[in-house]
């Protein structure tokens, strides 16, 4: 398969990803936004930048601490949310959202520095 091929499958798994994120908040009332390269994308290219593997929300500060504290587990599966509260080995400072039926790779070190 093809690079472009695959990374076309990768934007339908976080569109798919996405649409249940974003139908949660819109059901709780919780405010979130695209931005970075989702932002870009949505508006040069009416969806995905080409080569973006990965989409890009925010929520004000009470909205997400909201989300984590009484909806994130409320995502339809195979929708996950993982954070550093509660997900072992999970090295980034913020929650991610991601689908559980498919394999993500990341390359993050143990140096808090980096």
């Amino acid at each position: 398969m093809a690079y472009e091929d695959t990374l076309k499958e990768l934007h339908e798994y976080e569109l798919n990803a996405l649409k249940a994120f974003t139908e949660l908040c819109e059901k709780e009332d919780l405010t979130y936004y695209a931005i970075g390269g989702t932002l870009i994308g949505a508006v040069r290219h009416k969806g995905f930048i080409p080569w973006d593997d990965d989409v890009d929300v925010a929520m004000p500060r009470p909205d997400y601490d909201r989300f984590i504290k009484e909806f994130a587990d409320k995502l339809p599966y195979p929708v996950v949310e993982e954070d550093y509260k509660r997900t072992q080995g999970f090295k980034s400072y913020f929650a991610k959202i991601r689908d559980d039926s498919i394999e993500v790779l990341e390359t993050l070190t143990d140096n808090e520095n980096d």
